[in-house]
């Protein structure tokens, strides 16, 4: 009958789209892991930032590995951007429609490291504040 369905048209060659295709699932794939890690290391930040404040208050004795840690976490930071940056370099070689979205990315990507990495600067030295205040010897 000329009202059956037609049937689905085929998929394109494989070949077609799978290099640029590949290369942004491995992108997006670098990506989202960049994002878990990302969260990983707010989630930290947010207990040394807990931790400083109590050292601050009294409440907890100095914990002299918490600077070498927030030193870590800066570095580590900064090697996320990296990895970001260099996933988002491989999206946006893959054509211009990916490009203008690595982009906004990267900016996005950027500012979030960038906060990430000030708040960790703060706690330092609140931290080295702290251990002048009492005096304590620098580890």
């Amino acid at each position: 009958s000329p009202f059956a369905p037609s049937p689905p048209s085929p998929a394109p060659p494989p070949s077609a789209a799978q290099p640029a295709g590949g290369a942004i699932r491995r992108a997006l794939a670098d990506l989202h892991r960049t994002r878990e890690q990302m969260g990983a290391l707010r989630a930290l930040a947010a207990e040394a930032t807990e931790a400083v404040e109590a050292m601050r208050a009294g409440s907890l004795e100095p914990q002299p590995h918490l600077k070498r840690t927030l030193v870590q976490l800066q570095q580590d930071a900064a090697s996320l951007l990296a990895r970001g940056r260099s996933a988002l370099g491989a999206m946006a070689a893959a054509g211009p429609s990916a490009s203008a979205s690595a982009s906004e990315a990267e900016h996005v990507l950027s500012l979030a490291v960038q906060t990430l990495r000030e708040e960790l600067a703060s706690l330092l030295t609140a931290y080295a504040e702290m251990e002048a205040e009492r005096g304590v010897a620098h580890a």
